[in-house]
């Protein structure tokens, strides 16, 4: 068990922020670097920001870049189609709006265009067909030969994923969360003070 210390001791020393996902991709733990030890002039700097008169106008901004990389991707990932130039015209006319300063907006507003934004984004897939190898030796279900919806009829969230393209969008999605909250907590920030949506809770070693 010493050894294991040691070693923990080592990766803080170098600065290294160690992040555990459980089975569903979440966050358990968090370690190493300096872990929870925030910066306490940039966490209030934080709250001001959160809590400030500038709030909206920041989650304006996180809403809007993120639109725009949901339409980069649907032009560089999707086959073009009418439906795909369907939804990256209704993304851009939500991202205008957005970005419309003139009008006002709050942000349970903004969060139900960036829900809206994310439907379109995720529905745009649906049904595009999965090239497998090997399914004489090792078939699989139907409902793996094509691109299935996030959600399930059985539930209402995503996060337990049947589909093995959901489950790696899962996996994906959370390790590049846990890439944002390393870099978030190195540069000496609260990772659980949030713009947009609430704060989340990790464990932290």
């Amino acid at each position: 068990m010493c050894g294991h210390f040691d070693a923990l001791n080592w990766v803080s020393d170098q600065k290294i922020i160690l992040v555990q996902l459980n089975w569903r991709s979440q966050i358990s733990t968090v370690g190493g670097g300096s872990g929870y030890s925030a910066n306490p002039k940039l966490v209030d700097a934080q709250l001001k920001a959160k809590n400030g008169k500038h709030n909206i106008e920041i989650a304006r901004w996180l809403i809007g870049e993120k639109i725009a990389a949901s339409i980069s991707t649907l032009n560089d990932v999707i086959p073009n189609s009418e439906m795909r130039e369907s939804a990256i015209i209704r993304q851009e006319k939500r991202r205008t709006e957005v970005q419309n300063a003139r009008k006002s907006i709050s942000i349970s507003q903004l969060l139900g265009i960036e829900g809206d934004c994310a439907a379109a984004y995720f529905r745009i897939s649906h049904g595009l067909p999965i090239k497998w190898s090997g399914l004489k030796r090792k078939p699989v279900p139907n409902n793996w030969l094509e691109i299935s919806p996030r959600t399930m009829t059985w539930r209402a969230g995503f996060r337990n994923a049947r589909h093995p393209v959901n489950a790696m969008l899962n996996y994906g999605y959370g390790m590049l969360a846990n890439e944002m909250r390393s870099q978030v907590i190195a540069a000496g920030l609260d990772p659980t003070i949030g713009i947009v949506h609430g704060t989340s809770k990790i464990t932290s070693l």
